[in-house]
């Protein structure tokens, strides 16, 4: 034991306290920063005013602590506490096991965590924050070093990366609002009579989800400008083509029925935008206007046919009392023509009496001149 240090404290065997207002306690520790405290089996504080506590445990950094098993604080003002943690950049945090706080201002904790980008942090198990200013949270949720800004929340084992900045992530699992028992993968419940949620944009417009009526977005006249009203909707309607599809990431192989985006941008490509990512997306919503027309427009269509119809339907009403009228004048006439005929039968058969009554005279006539 040896306490070489002014104002130094050395208790144990082997333990060495060097450094000015030193103390080392235990088997084989040493304090040799200026007013270090190293206290435990082979712990080790080298740093000014550090302190190692623990088995095995070393504070390097000025101002460092650390405390457990194994646990390691070399960065200044650097914490490491629980068994083999290591703390090694400025005013980082570990705590845990296993855990490493590599960043400036990091934290890490939990089990198997790693917090290595500036200002980062790694909680749960697993989890790795390795970009700046990234957070890490939950089971094995990687924020790579591209992903800056971005928070990872991982709810499974299964291991995923984090590539994209400005990004929060929540992977596997469920996620509930307002429910502690979701049973999909977002899952939003509300138990009161008031709106759900609202989604604010620019100008003053918002979306609010609506208890049991679905989604009611701004729509007020003083909000808009440049209105104008659609015009050709049966025509727009008649070139758009409905699809039943599958997503390909649905496991489920639901069936799913909609339109295709690349279809509708040839058409109103005002309701069609593109990500990122090169992929596109649809304003399904921007369809119903022309929709809407097109009714109206089909039913306009509609009234003029049944007022041909009506038309043609009085034409021909009139049509047929003008045939009424001409069989009933037809018969009219065929009557008096079956009179007439009568009559004219009648005549002849008296004509031919008269014919054979005078026949006789002549003969009458002739025996009486026949000497």
């Amino acid at each position: 034991t040896t306490a070489s240090g002014l104002h130094s404290t050395a208790l144990g065997y082997g333990s060495v306290a060097s450094g000015l207002d030193s103390t080392a306690f235990g088997q084989v520790s040493l304090a040799d920063g200026y007013g270090a405290t190293a206290f435990g089996g082979s712990s080790h504080a080298s740093g000014d005013y550090a302190v190692a506590f623990g088995d095995s445990t070393i504070a390097s950094g000025a101002g460092a602590v650390a405390f457990g098993g194994g646990a390691e604080a070399s960065g200044d003002a650097s914490t490491a506490f629980g068994s083999f943690t290591t703390a090694s950049a400025f005013y980082s945090t570990a705590f845990g096991n296993n855990t490493t706080a590599g960043g400036y201002t990091s934290t890490a904790f939990g089990d198997n965590t790693t917090a290595s980008g500036d200002y980062s942090t790694a909680f749960g198990r697993s989890t790795t924050a390795a970009a700046d200013n990234s957070t890490a949270l939950g089971r094995a949720i990687n924020v790579n070093n591209t992903a800056t800004n971005s928070v990872g929340i991982g709810l499974d084992s299964t291991v995923r990366n984090l590539t994209q900045a400005n990004t929060l992530a929540v992977v596997g699992g469920t996620v509930g609002l307002g429910t502690l028992a979701p049973t999909h993968q977002l899952d939003v419940s509300d138990v009161t009579t008031t709106n759900v949620s609202q989604f604010l944009g620019s100008g003053g417009t918002q979306c609010t989800v609506v208890t049991g009526t679905g989604w009611s977005c701004s729509s007020d006249e003083t909000l808009k400008t440049n209105i104008l009203n659609v015009a050709n909707g049966l025509d727009i309607i008649k070139q758009i083509q409905g699809v039943t599809y599958n997503w390909k990431s649905d496991p489920t192989g639901t069936q799913q029925d909609g339109f295709l985006a690349q279809d509708i941008q040839k058409i109103l490509p005002e309701l069609v935008t593109t990500d990122s990512n090169g992929k596109l997306s649809l304003n399904k919503d921007g369809i119903m206007p022309f929709i809407v027309e097109a009714i109206k427009e089909q039913n306009g269509n509609l009234h003029a046919t049944n007022k041909q119809l009506s038309e043609q339907g009085i034409k021909l009403d009139n049509l047929s009392t003008e045939l009424a009228t001409l069989s009933k004048t037809i018969e009219d006439h065929s009557k008096k023509l079956q009179v007439q005929k009568n009559q004219i039968d009648q005549l002849i058969q008296t004509v031919q009496e008269q014919s054979k009554d005078i026949e006789n005279l002549k003969a009458q006539s002739t025996l009486k001149t026949t000497p």
